[in-house]
């Protein structure tokens, strides 16, 4: 029996929009199921969620059920189903760092994401953009440079790419076009990921959602 994917998550990119770029790139097929914010008091009152949170995967197979929760266990497992952690113990601690980093950079625009008053969010982004982006993006640009291959572990494509892609994508189209423009390794990436077929066409039909 193929295991049957079952991938719950809300109806925006978040958390959950790397687990579903990877499965686009894998062409397995999943159950995308979407929670409106509205509805989530309801969904987590079922108990269903370990960490009463999103996303949530489920996989069915001869085994059983194995249910996983928090999303960059749950990108990791996939990678490692669909070839997408590297090779060996480097390449796998390699891509649990740059993806770790990811993570320490995009804690940096929490401020502006809870921001409500609408007129201070301009001064926030300036300041990030400034500050934290610049940081991130030439650490980022040399260490795909370093590794060569258009990628920043290895010589494939990898959930860190699909990871590092994802925040790319955000910066150049949520928060400033001309973001990677200084940086011609990211850039290499972002197109050698947009690139695959599978992708390619995942984004070119997904709806435009909230970060």
């Amino acid at each position: 029996m193929a295991p049957k994917y079952t991938f719950t998550y809300f109806n925006s990119f978040g958390k959950g929009e790397v687990t579903r770029l990877a499965f686009a790139y894998a062409k397995v097929p999943y159950d995308d199921v979407r929670i409106d914010k509205e509805d989530w008091p309801a969904v987590r009152a079922t108990n269903k969620f370990p960490f009463d949170q999103l996303p949530f995967l489920e996989v069915q197979d001869d085994k059983g059920t194995f249910c996983l929760a928090q999303s960059r266990a749950i990108e990791k497992y996939i990678g490692d189903v669909f070839g997408l952690m590297g090779v060996g113990r480097q390449d796998h601690a390699l891509i649990d760092q740059y993806i770790s980093g990811i993570d320490d950079f995009m804690a940096n625009f929490k401020p502006i994401y809870l921001e409500q008053d609408e007129s201070k969010k301009p001064a926030l982004i300036k300041e990030f953009l400034e500050g934290p982006a610049v940081v991130f993006l030439t650490r980022y640009n040399n260490f795909v440079k370093k590794n060569g291959h258009n990628h920043i572990v290895g010589k494939k494509i990898s959930i860190a790419d699909i990871a590092l892609f994802h925040i790319l994508w955000f910066l150049e189209k949520k928060i400033d076009p001309m973001a990677l423009e200084p940086y011609p390794e990211l850039q290499h990436l972002y197109n050698d990921v947009l690139s695959q077929p599978n992708i390619s066409a995942y984004i070119a039909e997904r709806t435009d959602l909230p970060m």
